[in-house]
């Protein structure tokens, strides 16, 4: 079991290649051939992409997660995978909805 933090800004759920290494079975890792663009610009630092199952709370799914190498954190959960779990989907459309409202009051001064 890892644990993941979660970051309602990030589109595509993604672990560390030590997160990725400790798992036991190991997913087969699949190499991607197209870029992968983060808010610094092309990421130079994928390592590949593993499906794994991710339960969050009672919900399951399985998908396809990005293996980074040099992540300073060890499994980050995107919104890819916020829709699977009700609670969180929930709660990551609350805090839009308040990054939204601040960022139009704060224009409106």
């Amino acid at each position: 079991m890892v644990v993941f933090d979660v970051d309602t800004i990030t589109d595509v759920s993604a672990f560390s290649k030590t997160a990725y290494e400790k798992l036991k079975p190991r997913p087969k890792l699949t190499q991607i051939d197209r870029k992968i663009h983060s808010a610094g610009g092309v990421m130079k630092n994928i390592f590949g992409l593993a499906r794994v199952d991710v339960q969050i709370g009672t919900n399951k799914v399985s998908s396809h997660l990005l293996v980074v190498r040099g992540s300073t954190v060890d499994c980050l959960l995107g919104r890819d995978l916020l829709p699977s779990s009700t609670k969180l989907k929930c709660k990551s459309k609350m805090i839009l909805k308040k990054l939204i409202l601040k960022n139009i009051r704060s224009h409106e001064q």
